[in-house]
C-alpha cells in the first residue's frame, strides 16, 4: 500500500527527469519519478511508496518526527509514530507490512531507514475550494 499525498513540484533534476524534489506542507522530498510529464509548481495528487525499508527500531531520545535525506541520493532515515499500518513522520507514510512485522512498536516513536521513495502521479491535484 502507497501513501496518497496532495504535493507541490519544486525541481526536476536537469540531467536526469527521474529525480524529483517536492513539498507537502512543510516536508521536502527528493523522488524517483519515472515517467516525466511533470510542471515546475503545480501540484499534484500523487502516491508515494516506500522501497527497501529496513531495520525499524525504537527511536532514542527525545525523537521527533522526521524525513532525513541521506546524502544525494533517494535514501532517507525516518522517524516518526507508528500506528498500525503508518507510520507519521511529519507527513504519513503507510506500509501494510509495518502493522505485521513491527506490530511490536505499535503506538512508539520509531526509527528505519529507506533506500528510495518512489513518487507515482495519480493526477492533477483538486483545486481547493472556493472560500465565501
Amino acid at each position: 500500500m502507497q501513501t496518497r499525498q496532495i504535493v507541490t513540484v519544486e525541481s526536476i533534476d536537469p540531467d536526469t527527469d527521474e529525480e524529483i524534489t517536492l513539498r507537502a506542507g512543510d516536508v521536502r522530498l527528493v523522488c524517483f519519478h519515472f515517467g516525466g510529464g511533470l510542471d515546475v509548481g503545480r501540484s499534484y495528487l500523487v502516491e508515494l511508496t516506500l522501497l527497501d525499508w529496513h531495520r525499524m527500531r525504537p527511536a532514542h531520545g527525545l525523537a521527533l518526527p522526521s524525513l532525513t535525506r541521506r546524502d544525494d541520493g533517494f535514501g532517507y532515515d525516518v522517524v516518526g509514530r507508528l500506528s498500525g499500518s503508518v507510520v507519521d513522520a511529519g507527513m504519513p507514510l503507510v506500509d501494510e507490512a509495518f502493522a505485521t512485522e513491527c506490530a511490536w512498536l505499535d503506538g512508539k516513536m520509531v526509527h528505519f531507514e529507506v533506500d528510495r521513495i518512489d513518487v507515482e502521479v495519480i493526477g492533477a491535484a483538486p483545486a481547493a475550494p472556493i472560500a465565501s
